[in-house]
């Protein structure tokens, strides 16, 4: 029933494997490989005051980064020089740079985003579940002592996050 907390720096499995969904780690791996819609469905069950009201919401962040030595920093940074930028080599040099991607959760009170293995467990242990309840439209979703390490106001909503889902979702059968 624990489900696995993702380790710093977590990157997502390569191509889908439903057996990552025994452990959690599939549902990091679709917050990561999704799309912000997604993540914003999970925030709305996560932080809603009238759902978890749990003070936090998933940080979803793209990037590219820039290393600190390269040419393309020095152009970016370069303020005091007459010379034109070249906008279509800067924007060619950028979409170069590897994409990423990282998945934070944030404390929607004082802003400050940490990686899931820096927060109390009973979030971690409920992202899996919200995530498993919003993805699936049909099939089996299977999850064993869902309530295990949340608070028992969570466990409330709970039901009422596999009630909303089983009805909007008759072709998902919940097995809890």
């Amino acid at each position: 029933p624990f489900r696995a907390m993702p380790p710093r720096h977590y990157q997502p499995a390569r191509s889908p494997d439903p057996r990552r969904w025994a452990d959690g780690l599939a549902a990091w791996d679709w917050l990561l490989l999704g799309d912000k819609a997604f993540a914003t469905d999970v925030n709305r069950w996560l932080s809603d005051a009238t759902r978890f009201d749990s003070g936090y919401e998933i940080d979803l962040r793209h990037y590219r980064e820039i290393e600190f030595d390269s040419t393309l920093l020095d152009e970016l940074m370069r303020v005091d020089d007459d010379r034109p930028l070249d906008r279509r080599s800067l924007r060619e040099q950028v979409e170069k740079l590897q994409e990423g991607r990282r998945l934070q959760i944030r404390n929607r009170q004082n802003g400050v985003s940490l990686f899931p293995q820096d927060l109390g467990v009973g979030v971690s242990q409920v992202v899996p579940v919200i995530v498993a309840a919003l993805h699936s439209t049909s099939g089996l979703v299977a999850i064993e002592e869902p309530e295990s390490n949340i608070h028992p106001a969570f466990q409330v909503v709970l039901a009422d996050l596999f009630m909303t889902q089983a009805k909007a979702n008759p072709n998902v059968l919940f097995l809890i």
